[in-house]
């Protein structure tokens, strides 16, 4: 493989080079070397899981611009730094979100997005885009009925503890039948997400209830540590139906059943505990999260 991209990088340089002598190439045939390229990168930056896979985006941007004047390549300027930036998706950047919440420790403030625009730091992408991200949530649709999901930060919009209660979530999305969306989160975030069909249903006071995933990302204040869990104590207290979740990184799970058993997981009766669930070390974080968990 790393012959193949040397390789391919000596053509590309050739390629370039050669369009640069503009009067030896028509407009058709400037096209075609651009559209031969932008299929050769893609296979094998994809297959790399380089950054630079992205090049591809541009080719067809180009490509389908009607304004080029007739001396133009068809090729762009290639800059990797400049390709990642466009051609996809980036989190918000600028001054940090100041509203925080009083309390210590469980009321820990991160990322939630910056002054004007709460919760930037989740973003949902294409799925063949999930490796360009550190962090991310892979959601599965487990059983054949669509489900309706939402996400949100622990921290509410105004400050509070309060990010769970309907009206201030972050972000809700719809995943059919045996589907897959993905989600990137941004570094130091702490938030979660809950799934059920037709809707995720709230207690009498507004919170959300079925059965949550619950994330804690590239903690700050914890050395980067990361951690998540499947949560059923909200539907177990209010008596609601519990779906099944699970929520899986490498070799270690964390499950809630449809029947409100679970496995390294919070349910029923377990308010008062803690450290249950996924302890990830610092770097990359891929979840992988099972929504209609069927049990076993």
């Amino acid at each position: 493989m790393w012959k193949d991209r040397c390789l391919f990088q000596a053509i590309l340089h050739s390629l370039l080079c050669f369009c640069d002598i503009k009067a030896r190439f028509t407009k058709r045939l400037r096209e075609n070397i651009a559209r031969l390229l932008r299929m050769k990168l893609f296979h094998i930056f994809h297959a790399l899981g380089s950054n630079l896979g992205v090049i591809a985006c541009w080719g067809t941007r180009d490509h389908e611009r009607p304004d080029r004047s007739p001396g133009e390549s068809a090729l762009p300027m290639l800059s990797p730094r400049n390709l990642a930036r466009e051609a996809f998706p980036q989190f918000c950047k600028g001054e940090s979100y100041e509203k925080r919440a009083t309390a210590s420790d469980i009321s820990y403030k991160g990322n939630v997005g910056t002054d004007g625009n709460y919760g930037c730091n989740l973003m949902l992408v294409q799925n063949h885009l999930a490796t360009l991200y550190d962090y991310t949530v892979t959601f599965t649709n487990g059983a054949a009925l669509a489900q309706r999901c939402v996400c949100w930060l622990k921290i509410g919009p105004h400050g509070g503890i309060n990010g769970f209660f309907q009206g201030n979530q972050v972000l809700e999305f719809s995943l059919p039948g045996h589907s897959r969306q993905v989600l990137a989160i941004d570094t130091d975030s702490q938030g979660g997400c809950a799934c059920d069909n037709p809707r995720v249903p709230v207690t009498e006071y507004g919170q959300f209830a079925s059965t949550w995933l619950e994330f804690d990302i590239a903690n700050a204040a914890n050395g980067g540590w990361s951690g998540a869990d499947a949560s059923c104590l909200v539907s177990a207290l209010y008596g609601l139906d519990i779906p099944g979740l699970q929520v899986c990184s490498y070799d270690m799970c964390s499950t809630v059943n449809p029947d409100g058993t679970g496995t390294n997981a919070y349910i029923g009766g377990m308010e008062n505990e803690d450290g249950i669930g996924l302890n990830i070390p610092p770097g990359q974080v891929r979840l992988v999260v099972t929504v209609g968990y069927g049990g076993v």
